[in-house]
């Protein structure tokens, strides 16, 4: 199985293609800044694998919902959704229906309740545990949202740097030869993971990756290329920490971790 691309956006269209978006034309990454969201706003789409502003053209950029106001003294920050968590569920019914806001910045802005409703800049929003649990299949798992904030740009930020002149597979933002040049650098290495040292079969190739040490896709200089585990693969870093948090890629590195250990 080939490395998950870090992005295929359209403006970042995609926080995750591993989790199986495709939308069409790229365009830059843009701000998005805080703005209130309503219960039927007709242009955010929400799913299990992420939530989307989309414009009149069609463009999706991922976003994250938290409450406009909030008790910041009593009750610290908001927590961010970037997910059709059950919190955001109830809020879909009109169950529940508190005031948010979207935005896909690494700080906002927050009426603090406790403060007469003056406007405050906050900054690592702690994440939501339903969402956690949907995309990490943990609850407890820690991310903030500057964090978040700073994965979203990294993909753009990645996907900026192709060079013009690489023929690339405008779908995965591989290079066209991309299959080849892995399959060799694999078995050029044994199949064997170069941070962790497990070897697996040449058939059972799904569980040995290979990896851009500088996120650019298109740059396949051996000096760039790196031979991991499924495992070692997904904890690279924040973003590969997403970019294998699909039920399919946790069920793969499950598998791997019953057959050759954690």
């Amino acid at each position: 199985m080939e490395e998950e691309p870090i992005c295929n956006f359209q403006g970042l269209k995609d926080l995750l293609t591993s989790k199986g978006y495709h939308i069409g034309k790229a365009e830059p990454w843009r701000k998005i800044d805080s703005e209130e969201v309503s219960l039927h706003e007709g242009n955010l789409e929400f799913s299990d694998d992420g939530i989307f502003l989309v414009d009149e053209d069609g463009v999706k950029r991922q976003v994250y919902l938290y409450k406009r106001k909030y008790r910041l003294e009593r009750y610290g920050k908001p927590r961010f959704h970037i997910c059709k968590c059950e919190t955001i569920q109830k809020f879909l019914s009109g169950r529940d229906i508190p005031e948010y806001r979207r935005a896909n910045t690494s700080s906002v802005k927050v009426l603090d309740w406790d403060n007469d409703d003056d406007e405050v800049e906050v900054s690592d929003l702690p994440l939501c545990k339903n969402c956690a649990a949907i995309i990490y299949d943990d609850r407890d798992y820690n991310m903030d949202s500057s964090e978040f904030a700073k994965i979203l740009r990294n993909a753009a930020s990645a996907e900026e740097e192709q060079p013009t002149d690489t023929e690339v597979n405008p779908r995965t933002g591989y290079t066209k030869d991309w299959q080849e040049i892995s399959s060799a650098f694999r078995e050029k290495h044994n199949y064997t993971c170069e941070k962790c040292g497990v070897q697996v079969s040449p058939f059972e190739s799904e569980f040995m990756h290979v990896h851009h040490v500088n996120k650019n896709k298109t740059d396949n200089r051996e000096s760039n290329l790196q031979c991991l585990c499924i495992k070692c693969h997904s904890e690279v870093d924040p973003t590969h920490i997403h970019n294998f948090s699909s039920k399919s890629q946790r069920l793969l590195i499950k598998l791997f971790k019953e057959k050759y250990g954690s």
